[in-house]
């Protein structure tokens, strides 16, 4: 869920480019078969109307397949995943604690943030973010979270 909304708002032509493909890919199959001889099926249209066919639902299987497997192939790359982390949120910003470190993240270091009712997102840079599910928080922790990253961060609808 978190990469779905990171790129539904972060890159909206990026996470479907598989799909435009397919469309593009559709359309130059109808071009190729209403240009092509009607009769003779042993030619360079034939071949070509097929592939582009062909193209268009091979795209369509990777867009669904590749956004499905997106998450677990990310978290396999980074293992630092496995380790326990717990995180304190106040109105300055949030400490993180772990078994070996402690730190500090101030709010202004959040470049930006999306927020919906089921998870938040605080953006590192353009690309790397930090996400926080909602199952995690009382309803007022969640509020109160919210509340301090709307005065502090910019927040993207």
């Amino acid at each position: 869920m978190a990469y779905d909304l990171h790129w539904s708002k972060r890159q909206p032509v990026k996470k479907n480019i598989f799909l435009i493909l397919s469309v593009v890919s559709f359309v130059l199959f109808l071009v190729v078969d209403r240009a092509g001889p009607a009769t003779d099926t042993n030619n360079i249209w034939a071949g070509l109307k097929y592939f582009f066919l062909l193209y268009s639902i091979l795209c369509v299987v990777f867009h669904v397949w590749w956004y499905r497997t997106y998450a677990k192939r990310m978290a396999k790359k980074m293992n630092i995943f496995g380790k326990e982390f717990t995180f304190t949120f106040s109105s300055k910003g949030i400490k993180v604690t772990s078994e070996k470190a402690t730190g500090d993240i101030l709010w202004s270091d959040y470049p930006s943030s999306i927020i919906n009712d089921q998870i938040i997102l605080l953006y590192k840079n353009n690309v790397q973010f930090i996400y926080y599910p909602r199952r995690f928080f009382t309803m007022e922790e969640y509020r109160a979270i919210k509340d301090w990253i709307k005065d502090n961060v910019k927040v993207v609808e």
